[in-house]
């Protein structure tokens, strides 16, 4: 099944319990996760680079003032946020992910 077939579904699927296993540990589960995950297709996972660079561009100006900081992020996944704060264009901004 493809992603955009659960998203787009218009009956509303029951919620993740405590205790199913999701298959991480399936490979093939987790390339269709991560190729859902990096792809600039539709914004079901991660964000667009272009939302990205929207988001990025604020916290730089207005949260950041422009100013030099040091930036961590407690949830970064695959850093699409970070590698893009610390792009050259951005002198000055030191930053740590977690994933």
């Amino acid at each position: 099944m493809d992603l955009m077939d659960i998203v787009l579904r218009q009956s509303v699927p029951r919620p993740w319990a405590e205790g199913e296993k999701i298959p991480w540990n399936d490979p093939d589960f987790s390339r269709r996760m991560l190729l859902e995950h990096l792809s600039q297709e539709h914004d079901a996972a991660s964000r667009r680079f272009a939302t990205i660079d929207e988001q990025v561009s604020w916290i730089h100006d207005t949260v950041l003032g422009g100013r030099p900081a040091r930036i961590l992020d407690l949830g970064c996944g695959l850093g699409g946020l970070l590698s893009r704060l610390g792009s050259p264009c951005r002198a000055g901004l030191h930053q740590v992910g977690l994933a």
